[in-house]
């Protein structure tokens, strides 16, 4: 570690020393001109005298921007965003008297009267990249009209989402999800896949995958972060909306209204959006295990049929109070509604010889609700100094009313009936106050405290039908609760030095842990204080070519069902169940990426290195009755060593390409808990998302995904593939889209694990039963609409 740290410091300095030149900068920062707004993610052109591009960027998230490496010269600035009238500057001169040229804030012309006389010529950039972050916009992915938040994040580079919704960042499924740069309790935890499945991809503006976060964030995720940024549209006057619709196959359909209405002093957002869908799973799990001297082999058919209706209900209202203040509140419900039917069937020989066979059927009417709460106030001080205050409430409550009914051909013909009630609600509270210090052109620093109070009520209740009543199983039945209070106090700061800028931070975060096990009358505690320093580096070789290197450490907490001590029997033969004495994971993140970008063509190629100690792992035991127990457990150490490489292009003027591919060596020591010391293989993910202009409104999208076998404590996950396709046709005149498309085209998506031990070999194979189509519709309106005029974009000198 010393000696990593060393070679950092010297390739830090060396690039000081490279960064002085005769170089000059331009930064501005771009906001609305009618609602004062700022303009984020904004493209900033730099034109020569003969209106060549000699460079640009696009604004952050303050509507700021900066542009380096400026040889001397005379220049003037094109400001662009989507619906605006773009803004062009006067010219200045860059010269050794005037290496700085500071703009000011920009307005941009967003008024009803320019945006009549606006005709988008062009796409948003689909992939940007900072100097922390990777920015996906997804506004022109087609499983953005139809499909979920699910769906959509298949076709975002280096994540990945298997059959039932479970999320992985670069091959780790220890990723921290945030919406709207904020943790919510519907984006943890095992109902995270359910959540995210039911939230239409159409409220979603862009994808952050920060893979090195900045202190900034929250350390939480083996693997980074993904950071979903809803859609705002404030920037744009008057009423504005879109309605969709959309049918598919197995009766699946969804629909959603989305308005916005914004002048001067207020922005309102409203939507509602219902959707029915199906969740049907085969799953396959067949096991061989060794007790001395009989080997019994066991084979379990589950089908399960699961339709899923949910109704999701959202509210916000922003008012510039003065030129200075302004405050927003913002509410969102979420009802969900997916009555189970279940059969599972389960054949078992000893020693080749059929020992028992029986069927057990499940009918669960599963009710789940989401609710959520939010405020937030911004001040400024000055154009340099911003503090925000953000309160959020969030709360989930889900019900599992369980009832089987067990028939049994051998060892004797019987039919046996349990019940079993899980409830579960989840109570979250989360404040952040931060300070904004824009110091100089050159250099930024953030300052922030967050308190994170949550807590999470499980109920498990078991019943036996014996003797003509219902018995309660004392011996299953459990309460358990789980208080969770982290309080952070973080910094960040950031420095330009000519062709070389740096992101330096720290957090400190307390954290109290309570498990109350009621049942036993039993509380376990795990208070602790850890300090999270990163460092984010950016060196600018040449107008097409960047050099970075970042370094963070992270931690992987924990939740409460992964503390739960108390079995949760998912059928006869598997059990899971949490470990209260579990730590929390330790991680060592590095990173030196370099991105080469031409025009259309971006090319970026990132070695990484992990190293994770008290790995958190999932084990799988098995008992002389032939059941099986998963549970987590802390083994010493894993290492991740790996490259990744994004190539986005556009080819013929017709096809956005976008390639993605990782490669990785995974080294694992579980001596430990009993298992090999160093176990190590490598694995790699290739994705293809590819957009074609057939015509000028028809536009058809292929996404294609590979990731190979990958290796585990007690075995390996087989490798997956995918593919799906889309088709959308513009009929502009009545500002209405068709779209269609087909996921899983070939009918190839399914996860398959094996555990391979000396006493136990198991695979199990979980797939959807259909590939799933949809068809849709989705019609624009407002005052911002046009249908028949289409006159050009008009520059305007200010």
């Amino acid at each position: 570690m010393k000696k990593t740290l060393l070679i950092v410091v010297a390739l830090l300095f060396a690039m000081t020393l490279m960064a002085q030149t005769n170089n000059g900068v331009v930064c501005g920062s771009l906001k609305g001109k009618t609602n004062k707004a700022n303009m984020e993610y904004a493209s900033v052109a730099l034109y020569d005298l003969y209106n060549n591009v000699i460079s640009g960027t696009i604004t952050d998230t303050l509507g700021n921007f900066c542009i380096e490496k400026v040889k001397y010269g005379t220049y003037h600035l094109v400001c662009s965003y989507v619906g605006c009238k773009d803004f062009k500057s006067k010219s200045f001169s860059i010269n050794k008297d005037n290496k700085k040229v500071n703009l000011g804030t920009i307005f941009i012309d967003n008024s009803n009267e320019v945006l009549q006389q606006v005709e988008v010529t062009g796409k948003k950039t689909t992939y940007t990249q900072t100097i922390d972050k990777k920015v996906f916009d997804v506004g022109s992915d087609l499983m953005s009209s139809s499909s979920s938040v699910s769906d959509l994040m298949q076709n975002i580079p280096s994540v990945q989402v298997d059959v039932d919704g479970n999320i992985s960042l670069r091959g780790n499924e220890n990723v921290l999800v945030l919406i709207d740069g904020k943790p919510s309790i519907m984006t943890k935890g095992s109902n995270r896949a359910t959540i995210l499945q039911q939230i239409p991809a159409s409220e979603i503006e862009r994808v952050e995958v920060i893979t090195n976060p900045s202190a900034e964030f929250k350390p939480d995720g083996t693997s980074g972060i993904i950071n979903i940024i809803r859609k705002k549209d404030h920037k744009r006057q008057g009423i504005n909306g879109t309605l969709t619709a959309n049918v598919g196959n197995q009766g699946r359909w969804n629909s959603g209204l989305n308005l916005f209405y914004s002048n001067d002093k207020i922005n309102v957002k409203a939507s509602y959006d219902h959707r029915y869908d199906r969740k049907d799973r085969l799953r396959i799990d067949n096991r061989q295990a060794v007790f001395g001297n009989d080997t019994i082999t066991t084979n379990q058919e589950r089908k399960s049929k699961i339709p899923i209706t949910s109704n999701i209900v959202s509210f916000g209202i922003g008012w510039n109070i003065t030129k200075k203040d302004y405050l927003e509140a913002s509410g969102s419900f979420n009802k969900i509604g997916f009555p189970r039917v279940e059969n599972n069937h389960l054949i078992e020989n000893t020693n080749n010889i059929l020992s028992k066979d029986y069927l057990r059927h499940r009918f669960d009417n599963e009710k789940q609700k989401e609710g959520e709460a939010a405020v937030s106030y911004s001040h400024t001080f000055t154009k340099d100094k911003v503090l925000n205050f953000d309160y959020t409430y969030s709360l989930q409550d889900e019900v599992e009313d369980n009832h089987y009914t067990n028939t049994y051909t051998l060892p004797f013909a019987d039919t046996l009936l349990d019940n079993t009630l899980i409830k579960q609600r989840n109570d979250e509270h989360l404040f952040k106050l931060t300070y904004n210090w824009q110091i100089n052109d050159k250099s930024k620093m953030i300052v922030g405290y967050t308190a994170e109070l949550g807590k999470s009520n499980m109920r498990y209740f078991v019943e036996n039908y014996e003797n003509y009543a219902w018995i309660k199983d004392s011996l299953k039945s459990n309460d358990f609760i789980f208080n969770e209070n982290v309080q952070s106090l973080y910094a960040t700061y950031e420095r330009e030095i000519n062709k070389f800028s740096f992101l330096l931070g720290v957090r400190a975060e307390k954290s109290f842990i309570t498990n109350k096990l009621l049942t036993m009358n039993m509380n376990v505690k795990d208070n602790y204080f850890l300090c999270y320093p990163t460092l984010h580096t950016q060196y600018d070789i040449d107008k097409n070519n960047t050099f970075q290197m970042n370094y963070s450490f992270r931690v992987n907490r924990p939740e409460g069902e992964d503390l739960n001590p108390f079995p949760e029997y998912q059928d006869p033969y598997n059990i899971f169940k949490g470990n209260p004495y579990l730590r929390p994971e330790k991680i060592h993140s590095f990173e030196i990426g370099w991105q080469w970008k031409k025009n259309a063509t971006t090319f970026i190629l990132t070695p990484y290195y992990r190293y994770a100690y008290n790995k958190m792992t999932r084990i799988t035991t098995i008992d002389s009755n032939n059941v099986t127990t998963t549970t987590k457990e802390n083994m010493s150490s894993s290492q991740y060593s790996g490259v990744e490489v994004i190539f986005t292009t556009t080819l013929f003027s017709i096809c956005n390409l976008n390639f993605n591919s990782n490669f990785y060596y995974n080294q694992i020591d579980a001596s430990d808990i009993g298992y090999s010391k160093n176990k190590g293989a490598f694995a790699y993910e290739l994705s293809l998302n590819a957009n074609t202009n057939i015509t000028k409104n028809l536009v058809f999208q292929t996404n294609l995904r590979y990731t190979s076998s990958f290796l585990t404590p007690q075995g390996n996950r087989q490798p997956t593939f995918v593919a799906n396709i889309g088709a959308k046709y513009d009929i502009k005149k009545y500002n209405l889209s068709l779209i269609a498309t087909v996921s899983d085209l070939f009918d190839t998506y399914k996860n398959v694990t094996i555990v391979d031990m000396p006493s136990l070999y198991e695979k199990i194979s979980n797939r959807r039963t259909q590939r799933v189509f949809y068809f849709g519709v989705s019609y624009n309106f407002g005052t911002n609409t046009q249908r028949h005029s289409e006159p050009k974009i008009q520059y305007e000198e200010q």
